[in-house]
């Protein structure tokens, strides 16, 4: 908490998606997300590290960023005895930022993470940066709104595009965008609460373990965008 408030320059906290810092005298800013996928990842390394890359771009989309580069951090079991997950992970780690076309710059590898023959799942942490042109484009703070579930309950790579060209057209409506692998989480909402709003859940869908699914806060109905469109709540 200390450290994202050493010179007042956070203007949207950790906890929604990905952290938005300005540059003093400027209209930059710059997105900074950390994510991973263990749980998928643990089933199959390739597509959960994949996964991971493309869910860590969409929150750097959600605040109105694009995507510069990726560090990592591999975690694994014993590579000894089964090298083709740890490769699975490198496979998705290079497929995701070859879609978006950014470099992985730097990275870390914690190798034989085992206890009593059981190993850690295939990891990797996706630290990702990205810049925002005009943060006064960017809505920071919640308002009275009508909550809305815009997606995909499962995960297609094809559709991907759409669901980011949605994002951008949200924000540039005014429109707070929120991504995440839960969509609702305990600190979206103590963020809502300490804005002196409250949040109301009236029907979530239901999801799959990778979705491409995100959440619209809009004060105007937005049924007629293109990704399926479903009200979910509000805030008050």
């Amino acid at each position: 908490q200390y450290d994202y408030m050493v010179g007042t320059d956070t203007i949207i906290t950790p906890g929604s998606g990905a952290a938005l810092m300005r540059i003093k005298g400027t209209k930059v800013g710059y997105a900074l997300t950390v994510h991973s996928r263990a749980d998928l990842a643990d089933i199959d390394p390739y597509w959960g590290t994949y996964i991971a890359v493309i869910e860590a771009a969409r929150k750097i989309r959600a605040v109105g960023g694009r995507p510069l580069g990726i560090t990592n951090g591999v975690n694994y079991g014993d590579p000894d005895i089964d090298p083709m997950r740890l490769a699975g992970v490198f496979l998705g780690l290079k497929r995701g930022a070859e879609e978006l076309r950014i470099p992985v710059v730097s990275g870390n590898a914690s190798l034989y993470n085992t206890f009593k023959g059981i190993a850690i799942p295939p990891t990797l942490i996706v630290g990702m940066l990205g810049k925002v042109e005009d943060i006064e484009k960017i809505p920071l703070r919640f308002k009275p709104s009508t909550l809305y579930a815009m997606g995909w309950p499962d995960f297609d790579p094809r559709r991907e595009e759409l669901l980011l060209r949605t994002i951008d057209y949200c924000l540039s409506k005014g429109y707070r965008v929120y991504s995440s692998s839960r969509l609702i989480t305990e600190t979206l909402k103590r963020k809502i609460e300490k804005e002196g709003l409250s949040l109301e859940i009236r029907k979530m869908p239901k999801l799959n373990k990778a979705h491409q699914m995100i959440l619209v806060f809009a004060d105007e109905p937005i049924e007629t965008l293109a990704p399926p469109v479903m009200e979910v709540g509000r805030v008050c």
